[in-house]
């Protein structure tokens, strides 16, 4: 396994894990779609920070990367509750399928709008 894809995830299992903590403490009290949007957002706030930091090790400027992030997620938070309510909504007694379903979606989503978007430094020729 590569330097990079070890570094993204153990990223992407830190930034679920705050996912999920955050949307197993909420879904009680608020219901599934504002729980996990809550989660979806503490996620990618751990993500942006480990992303810059640790797997890019990006030394771009940090309000473009911010701003560039927020796009990706924002398109990205769609599809995760998109597809969380899909499974919710289709697979009666479904525990965490919905979870990990969007998760997944959006992992992939977000590595590739990290990776050629967001952290992608520019070369002068």
């Amino acid at each position: 396994m590569s330097n990079t894809l070890l570094k993204v995830v153990v990223s992407g299992c830190l930034a679920t894990l705050m996912d999920a903590l955050v949307y197993s403490a909420l879904f009680s009290f608020i219901g599934s779609s504002i729980s996990k949007a809550c989660g979806f957002l503490a996620g990618s706030s751990t993500a942006f920070i480990l992303g810059r930091i640790f797997t890019f090790q990006s030394r771009g400027k940090v309000l473009k990367q911010i701003q560039r992030f927020s796009l990706v997620y924002a398109c990205t938070l769609c599809a995760n509750v998109l597809v969380h309510e899909i499974l919710y909504n289709v697979i009666p007694d479904s525990g965490w399928i919905p979870f990990l379903g969007a998760t997944a979606v959006s992992t992939v989503l977000n590595y590739l709008g990290q990776k050629y978007f967001v952290f992608k430094e520019v070369v002068c020729s």
